[in-house]
């Protein structure tokens, strides 16, 4: 066996493994999929475990991103621009009087 198909076996969950369970794990050394699952469990590991506990942002609800949270999404702060025509009002340029 290689050294990938060696490291596989070692970390198998039965201490005294099948020659079945051997060869069906080493099957599937070196393909995509393995590689694919490989990556994804060393991303997982940096990564860290997601929070799941706490509240998050604005309406005190867990389980989901700051982008997702509907409530920031309602709450808009309802300020009147600056005209960008003559920069002195709180109006906008289609309702300045000063063109």
């Amino acid at each position: 066996a290689n050294t990938d198909c060696k490291k596989l076996l070692k970390s198998l969950p039965n201490k005294n493994p099948t020659l079945i369970e051997m060869v069906e794990a080493c099957n599937h050394v070196g393909t995509i999929n393995h590689q694919y699952a490989t990556m994804a469990a060393a991303f997982a590991a940096v990564r860290g475990p997601l929070a799941t506990s706490g509240v998050y942002f604005g309406c005190g609800k867990t389980g989901h991103l700051k982008k997702d949270c509907s409530a920031l999404k309602s709450v808009k702060p309802k300020t009147t621009p600056i005209c960008s025509w003559c920069h002195r009002g709180l109006h906008s340029a289609n309702q300045c009087h000063s063109k």
